[in-house]
């Protein structure tokens, strides 16, 4: 009986140790991001100081306004949220799509055709950028929204088509 205790007591303290760790290391990790933000809120002469101050003698949120105000933040943002929702709604509706023919019908070359598609995703970008920039100049869409839309598209498709794929057979296509 005293064995058995020792062995229980043992685990609760290596997963209290386990777990101290981890706490220790989501710490450090999120730390700079902790003061990033601490930072924003802070008077800009009070930034600067050394030794460094932990929390804020005087909170500010002078650096929000400034940004969002007095740039093209605004501007910046509205583009980001309309080119990244067109592009997941056309890779949605394309993988999906894809996806259903992969795992529905019974075509020739569909096996080699689904790995290249996958393989295709595990290409690194810098491989891709002077084609594309070459072939986006041939059809003018270098600095438009479609040239970018087309872009994000084409990089989501084989995540899409993927995990589509899985969730059809599991799940619909039994």
């Amino acid at each position: 009986m005293k064995k058995r205790y020792s062995v229980s007591r043992r685990k609760k303290l290596n997963k209290v140790i386990i777990y101290s760790l981890l706490v220790l290391l989501c710490f450090f990790s999120f730390f700079p991001i902790l003061w990033v933000l601490v930072s924003t809120l802070k008077m800009p002469s009070e930034i600067y100081t050394m030794p460094p101050t932990w929390i804020p003698s005087k909170f500010t949120l002078q650096h929000y306004v400034r940004v969002i105000m007095n740039s093209d933040m605004r501007r910046a943002f509205l583009n980001s949220v309309i080119i990244s929702s067109i592009s997941t709604l056309i890779a949605v509706f394309f993988g999906i799509l894809s996806a259903y023919a992969f795992s529905r019908f019974r075509f020739r070359m569909k096996s080699p055709l689904y790995y290249f598609i996958l393989m295709t995703r595990m290409l690194p970008g810098a491989i891709l950028i002077i084609p594309l920039y070459i072939l986006f100049a041939r059809l003018k869409l270098l600095n438009t929204f479609a040239g970018v839309i087309i872009v994000y598209s084409a990089i989501a498709l084989p995540l899409g088509v993927w995990l589509f794929r899985g969730f059809l057979q599991q799940y619909l296509l039994k």
